[in-house]
């Protein structure tokens, strides 16, 4: 599985969540752009 299409998911999963709690919604958002960061590493460095 992709780093970039997970972090794709979250962050998806997070604005549907910011709908009902924005503090977790917010949390959400960091940890997905977090690991989509982290998968473009990975694909910059092969």
């Amino acid at each position: 599985m992709n780093y970039v299409i997970i972090g794709l998911v979250i962050v998806i999963i997070s604005i549907w969540i910011i709908k009902y709690s924005s503090i977790l919604g917010a949390i959400m958002l960091i940890i997905g752009l977090s690991i989509m960061m982290k998968g473009k590493k990975n694909m910059d460095n092969k």
